[in-house]
């Protein structure tokens, strides 16, 4: 990666994932390690956009991490228009580690951010964490979609044989 102002990016690796109406891992900071030589502060942002799932779902977020010598906030985001927008706040910390839980309606594509700003209070300031949001959807909602999935395919079998 590398130096960006007086901060140094050693590591962030980021994985996406379109869950269809499931239960599955929508975005997924992986790794992150930043240090700085002095004091400043950098804002990043990671987005996903393009997501699409049912019309409720409820999205789940793990923060956790070890902060020296700063201050960090570290929050996602979701924005039904696609466009990486900080719209929604889902959910948010200040702290090394934290938890949120968020039911939103949906309708279309739409994108998730995570935020994160770190303000170095001396040299030697560091971020090493994990972040994650999940998706659960409603059981009725999978369970429907199941039992479409089964009826379409008994038509298309049915057909097959006529």
């Amino acid at each position: 990666m590398g130096p960006v102002g007086g901060f140094n990016i050693n590591n962030i690796s980021m994985a996406g994932v379109n869950s269809f109406a499931g239960n599955a891992m929508l975005m997924d900071n992986k790794s992150m390690n930043i240090s700085s030589a002095g004091t400043g502060a950098l804002t990043i942002l990671l987005t996903e956009t393009n997501l699409t799932l049912g019309a409720l779902a409820r999205f789940d977020g793990v923060f956790t991490g070890t902060i020296t010598n700063a201050s960090v906030t570290r929050s996602f985001y979701l924005d039904p228009s696609n466009a990486g927008l900080l719209t929604n706040l889902l959910g948010s910390t200040t702290f090394g580690s934290g938890s949120f839980s968020q039911v939103a309606s949906l309708s279309g594509p739409f994108s998730l951010t995570e935020q994160i700003v770190l303000t170095a209070t001396g040299a030697g300031a560091l971020l090493s964490s994990d972040d994650n949001i999940s998706i659960r959807a409603p059981e009725p909602a999978s369970l429907a979609l199941l039992g479409g999935g089964l009826a379409a395919f008994g038509l298309i079998r049915r057909r097959r044989r006529v």
